[in-house]
């Protein structure tokens, strides 16, 4: 009995630790310049917090406010005067504050972009399969260098073959615009080049724009056998 007692304890003290570090992260937002909230967000982001998605995305959308008298930040959501206040840790409400008990932390549009990336590469091990799916296409779009770690862990974990295909294109097209060396760029190309759709053969074309020769000439062909593969598959559907 003493032992399941003391494991018990054990248990809440390490949650009420993980608590206290998860608000101290979340807290951190609120402090110092947009240089400084860059840091605090990588943090948040690095500690693996079920709570960080949540709180980044109230950020960037201009719903992250801290209170001044003891300098806590609250998720919130406008409700007529007052601002309606959730605790970020427990993801419960918290009362309400007037708008002059609060201020609002404030991104620029670098640090907007910042999280965006840093929340498509989080939501990469979301449960739900459509929201891992739409994590890779963002990191596909934008080939977001910083979220490879997360990638290759998320391609190794993924069960689900169509969306494993998906993480490794985003893993390619990030693998571009990182500082791997020559031959896995090249072999991302290849990897890319299986697309058929507009945006690859963009993607290749963009990066071919600024590529060493050899690259440029394998991006370049490979951007051609996309157009090709997409000008023969309009000429079937007028047959």
């Amino acid at each position: 009995m003493r032992l399941i007692i003391t494991i018990i304890l054990l248990l809440l003290l390490s949650l009420r630790c993980f608590a206290q570090d998860a608000g101290t992260l979340v807290n951190a937002l609120a402090l110092g310049n947009f240089k400084e909230r860059e840091v605090a967000i990588s943090a948040l982001a690095a500690s693996g917090s079920d709570v960080a998605v949540s709180v980044l995305e109230a950020l960037a959308a201009g719903n992250l406010h801290v209170r001044k008298s003891d300098q806590r930040v609250f998720i919130t959501t406008a409700r007529g005067d007052v601002l309606a206040l959730v605790d970020p840790i427990g993801q419960v409400a918290a009362g309400e504050a007037q708008t002059v008990e609060l201020e609002k932390i404030k991104v620029n549009n670098a640090l907007r972009r910042i999280i965006q990336n840093t929340v498509g590469g989080l939501t990469l091990f979301n449960p739900d399969i459509e929201v891992r799916r739409k994590a890779a296409r963002n990191i596909l779009k934008s080939g977001d260098s910083s979220t490879l770690p997360a990638l290759e862990k998320a391609i190794a974990a993924e069960k689900d073959t169509e969306t494993s295909q998906l993480l490794a294109f985003a893993a390619a097209a990030a693998t571009l615009k990182s500082e791997k060396p020559v031959s896995e760029k090249r072999a991302a190309i290849d990897v890319l080049k299986t697309r058929t759709d507009r945006e690859t053969s963009s993607l290749l074309t963009a990066f071919a724009a600024t590529a060493e020769s050899d690259l440029k000439a394998a991006a370049l062909a490979a951007a051609e056998t996309i157009e090709s593969g997409q000008a023969k598959w309009a000429a079937a559907q007028n047959v």
